[in-house]
């Protein structure tokens, strides 16, 4: 039987002016991306969900399903992915 990983991941920007951290708006985004007005930090986390066997692809997906239920007020599944 072969093992797969299920991962989530997420990635987190902060934004901050004169050192303090602020919630930027649309605009601020945009002027942001154009003049370079903001300080801008991203993390990128990966949290493991679970390790599954399977024995083909089917019964991967079927089980990448049932984890991804498990989490489904916590987590969307298009932040899921699968390790081999």
């Amino acid at each position: 039987m072969k093992t797969a990983t299920i991962i989530h991941t997420e990635t987190l920007t902060q934004y901050f002016k004169e050192g303090l951290e602020v919630t930027p708006s649309p605009q601020d985004k945009l002027i942001h991306a154009i003049y370079g007005t903001l300080e801008e930090i991203v993390t990128s986390f990966r949290t493991e969900l679970a390790v599954v066997e399977y024995k083909n692809k089917k019964e991967l997906t079927a089980k990448c399903q049932e984890v991804a239920e498990e989490f489904k007020n916590f987590i969307h599944p298009n932040d899921l992915t699968i390790e081999l």
